[in-house]
């Protein structure tokens, strides 16, 4: 199995980790710098790692955000639509993504959607490049703003107005959500009286530190509610992400005031909550590329170009398990096939063996029996001419004197004509009868429609007589009979 790749770009430099395997922890290594050098270098690992996929997470201060509202529809309608827009709000080159907001109470429920864009940087587009040319199976680029709401989500965090802090890249990370969704996201540099702080570890923050942090909530705050993405009457919470060795300096120059509430967040328990290596100060560098693995967003900003061999991949997979469970279908149904030949062999075997056994009793009976005086051949001769004189020899004279008897008893039919032959193929007797009712036949006792049943009755006495009847009297004094004997009747 080929490993992850997971990568987070900087304006400094692009950090690579790897996951050896599903759900397990990411093992850094390489940096790669903002540089000629560094993007040759980037190039080579892409190339040893080409097998592998990649997840990109990118940290850059110029993502846009523009809030929309339109119709409700659906379908490729809606994708046509989210496409017009996203034409005419950003740049073409830049990679967009757009995040449903909900629908709005009323008559049409117009639908509220937040569309966010990363520009083609001069920080992004060269990395974007280098591996769109290498052929990498990107699974998607996301930022930390789409993290946040994610991250609160997966803590049980619910805030109406929500504004999320986190130090990272010698950066402040500050993401507005609303009700649990995106709204806003904005990355500013750190003072640089505090980069010193950051590159000696470990990182802890100080007054002049916490104090810039109130600052730019303060100025956030305003611009929210210039924008009237928040309003001017409702309280925003602030969450900072931080160590709990830097909660008391924080508590301190983070004082709550009218329309802001400070909560501090251990950034050693959200990490031990997703069985994430702890980190040892306030830097949330490692921690959202660790959260990323572990619960990577539905929406990102990978472009059809970019995922182009995620999707060929995802194509190929699918394709192989249906080819594996189509071989497996296969070799199920001939595995049938072979159990049900295997019983018909060993049936026919069986039967082979039968007629073997019963052919040799056969033999041994007919070696005990005396021997006639006469050949096989001429008896079966002798025999089919007696069959032939004896069908020669029948009359219907038998046949005459039972259909007598049975006139004698129904006198109130005639017979006008009879047919008789012999069957030489089942030495049987057929004979077709015609007759009629006499006129004046019937009476009280035995009515009309009782006399020709009760002939054919009479006739059908024998249990070697079958009866037919071709022609019915129903309409007519008519009738026609077909009377068959085996050979074991009276003829």
């Amino acid at each position: 199995m080929s490993p992850d790749h997971f990568l987070s770009l900087s304006s400094q430099s692009m950090r690579v980790f790897v996951r050896r395997r599903r759900r397990g922890v990411l093992e850094r290594t390489g940096e790669f710098p903002q540089s000629p050098e560094g993007l040759n270098s980037f190039s080579a690992y892409l190339e040893q790692h080409r097998a592998g996929s990649f997840h990109l997470l990118v940290n850059l201060g110029d993502e846009h955000f523009h809030s929309e509202t339109i119709p409700s529809l659906r379908g490729r309608e809606r994708q046509s639509l989210l496409e017009r827009k996203r034409a005419r709000i950003f740049d073409p080159a830049a990679l967009c993504l757009s995040i449903s907001l909900g629908h709005e109470k009323g008559r049409r429920e117009d639908e509220r959607l937040l569309f966010a864009a990363l520009p083609d940087s001069p920080a992004l587009n060269p990395w974007r490049n280098l591996i769109r040319r290498a052929g990498i199976t990107l699974e998607g680029i996301w930022s930390p703003s789409l993290l946040a709401p994610e991250l609160l989500s997966a803590l049980g965090i619910d805030i109406e107005h929500c504004l999320f802090l986190s130090i990272q890249d010698k950066s402040l990370r500050q993401t507005y959500c609303e009700n649990g969704r995106l709204r806003f996201s904005r990355l500013t540099p750190l003072p640089e009286e505090s980069e010193g702080s950051i590159q000696a570890p470990p990182f802890r923050f100080t007054p002049a530190l916490a104090r810039f942090l109130d600052e730019e909530t303060q100025k956030l705050r305003h611009y929210l509610n210039g924008q009237r993405l928040l309003p001017r009457e409702k309280t925003l919470e602030i969450l900072v992400l931080a160590h709990p060795g830097d909660f008391e300096i924080l508590s301190a120059s983070l004082p709550d005031s009218d329309g802001i509430s400070h909560r501090l967040l251990n950034l050693q328990e959200c990490a031990e909550h997703f069985r994430i290596p702890p980190p040892g100060a306030s830097l949330a560098d490692d921690f959202h590329l660790h959260f990323l693995a572990h619960t990577p967003p539905r929406a990102h900003f990978a472009d059809a170009a970019l995922s182009q061999s995620r999707r060929l991949r995802r194509g190929g997979r699918l394709l192989g398990i249906c080819t594996a469970i189509w071989s497996l279908f296969c070799l199920a149904f001939a595995a049938q096939q072979f159990h049900s030949i295997s019983a018909i062999d060993r049936e026919t075997a069986a039967a082979a063996h039968e007629a073997a056994e019963a052919m040799q009793r056969y033999e041994e009976f007919r070696a005990a029996l005396a021997p006639l005086p006469i050949a096989g051949e001429s008896l079966s001769s002798l025999t089919a001419r007696h069959r032939s004189l004896a069908l020669d020899a029948a009359t219907p004279e038998a046949f005459c004197a039972d259909l007598s008897r049975t006139l004698d008893s129904e006198p109130a039919i005639e017979i006008d004509s009879l047919e008789w032959k012999n069957t030489a193929a089942d030495s049987s007797q057929q004979a077709v009868i015609s007759g009629h009712l006499r006129s004046g036949a019937a009476s009280a006792e035995t009515p009309r429609s009782r006399i020709f049943p009760h002939f054919v009755d009479l006739l059908g006495r024998e249990p070697e007589t079958q009866v037919q009847v071709i022609e019915s009297p129903a309409k007519t004094d008519s009738f026609r009979l077909r009377l068959t004997r085996t050979p074991g009747g009276a003829l």
